[in-house]
């Protein structure tokens, strides 16, 4: 069973590579800044799948710590694109969004800085302290985004 979540998860970065490749190239024909921030967050997100999948391969099973750890990495700057595309989009007058992105950035390289000093590097130890302020600066990013969207549909239908 285990086997056919790693292959939805190379499925899904697959679709999140496509994804910000097209996006990418949308932003370039623009000039729009959203569309590049939501493209490169997509790239990060694709490459960190692929990342994570790759140690169930049997013959990469010995590089376990040190993939997971490279998907970790990889991931590191999607919340933080998140939180600069949301402030553009939904917030473009706000300053203080620019101030949630460097915040989020410290929460992450604090989280994950913590977490590698003890010993847990793939981060997966809920009981290493780090482990909750990594998993907040990845988690409240898409929950703003979720509610600023969810906001803007209900001022929409108004």
């Amino acid at each position: 069973m285990e086997g056919h979540a790693y292959i939805g998860e190379l499925i899904g970065g697959i679709v999140y590579l496509i994804a910000g490749v097209r996006l990418l190239q949308l932003g370039r024909r623009t000039g729009e800044t959203p569309e590049r921030l939501l493209g490169s967050a997509f790239l990060f997100m694709g490459v960190s799948a692929g990342l994570y999948v790759l140690p169930s391969f049997p013959a990469l099973a010995a590089l376990w710590t040190p993939l997971t750890f490279a998907a970790r990495a990889a991931f590191l700057p999607v919340p933080i694109m998140l939180v600069l595309f949301t402030g553009r989009v939904f917030r473009p007058e706000e300053r203080w969004t620019v101030w949630l992105a460097w915040g989020t950035a410290a929460l992450l390289l604090v989280g994950v800085g913590g977490s590698v000093l003890v010993g847990d590097w793939e981060g997966y130890s809920v009981d290493n302290r780090w482990f909750w302020l990594e998993w907040l600066g990845f988690t409240w990013p898409f929950g703003w985004a979720g509610a600023e969207a969810l906001l803007q549909h209900v001022q929409a239908r108004r």
